[in-house]
C-alpha cells in the first residue's frame, strides 16, 4: 500500500500542535483540533485498505465528528494541504450497545 509523501503524527519532524486527535482508542465521537487551516486543507478518514469513509474540506479549528456508524477497526486520518501530509492511525472500538448485544445472544444461546 502507497501513502503518498505523508509523515506519522508520531515522527521528529511532525509539530504536535499541528492536529491533536482524541481520545484515542474511541467508541464514537473524534474530535480534532487544527492550530492553523489553509484553503486547500483535506481532512480523511480511510481503513487500511485505503478506501475513504470520511473526507472534509470544510471546517473549523475545532471539530468533532460522530463515527458510530464506522465497524470497530483501525483507520488512518489523514490531514494534508498547504504543501504538507501527516497521517495517524485511530482505533473504533466496539460500540458498548454491541458488546451488550453480543453478550445477551452468548446467554440465550447457552440456555
Amino acid at each position: 500500500m502507497v501513502i503518498d509523501n505523508c509523515t506519522p503524527f508520531g515522527s521528529k519532524t511532525f509539530n504536535e500542535s499541528t492536529l491533536s486527535l482524541y481520545p484515542n482508542p474511541l467508541n464514537g465521537i473524534l474530535n480534532f483540533v487544527l492550530d492553523k487551516i489553509t484553503e486547500d486543507m483535506v481532512l480523511t478518514i480511510s481503513g487500511l485498505n485505503g478506501r475513504i469513509v470520511y473526507s472534509d474540506e470544510h471546517f473549523d479549528a475545532q471539530k468533532s465528528i460522530d463515527i458510530h456508524s464506522f465497524q470497530a477497526r483501525i483507520y488512518l486520518v489523514k490531514r494534508s494541504g498547504d504543501g504538507i501530509c501527516f497521517i495517524q492511525k485511530i482505533i473504533k472500538n466496539r460500540d458498548r450497545v454491541d458488546i451488550d448485544a453480543a453478550i445477551f445472544e452468548k446467554e440465550i444461546v447457552k440456555h
